[in-house]
C-alpha cells in the first residue's frame, strides 16, 4: 500500500508540474534569449549608465506595447508581459532616482522585457 501511495503522489506532482508549464507556453520550450526567471538576467554585469539606459528603454517599450492594438488584441502573452515589464522597470527607475541600483527590480525588468519581446 505505501508503494501505491508514493506512486499516486508522484503522479499528482507530475500532473501539477505540467499544468504550471501549460499556463506559460514559453516555460516548456524557451527560445534562445528567453529569461525564465530573473536570476538568469546578466544586466547587473553592465556599467550603471548602461543599465539605466536599458531600463528606461525597456520601460518606454512596455508603455508603448500596452497601448498598441497589435499587442492588446493579440492572443499571446505579450500584453501581460508588457504590464509586468512596465511595473518592474518603473520600480527600478524609482530606485535609481534615489541613487540606489536595486538588483531585484532591475533583473526583473530585463527578464520581463525579454519575455514580452519573445511573446510577440
Amino acid at each position: 500500500m505505501p508503494k501505491i501511495n508514493a506512486l499516486l503522489v508522484t503522479l499528482v506532482m507530475s500532473l501539477f508540474a505540467s499544468s504550471v508549464y501549460a499556463a506559460d507556453p514559453l516555460a516548456g520550450n524557451a527560445r534562445a534569449g528567453t529569461c525564465l526567471y530573473s536570476g538568469q538576467s546578466s544586466i547587473m554585469d553592465l556599467a550603471d549608465s548602461e543599465i539605466q539606459s536599458l531600463v528606461e528603454e525597456y520601460y518606454a517599450a512596455a508603455k508603448a506595447a500596452l497601448v498598441d492594438p497589435a499587442v492588446k488584441d493579440s492572443k499571446s502573452a505579450a500584453y501581460e508581459w508588457a504590464g509586468e515589464t512596465k511595473i518592474a522597470c518603473q520600480t527600478s527607475i524609482g530606485y535609481m532616482q534615489t541613487g540606489h541600483l536595486d538588483a531585484q527590480s532591475t533583473k526583473k525588468c530585463d527578464c520581463f522585457y525579454r519575455r514580452m519581446v519573445n511573446a510577440r
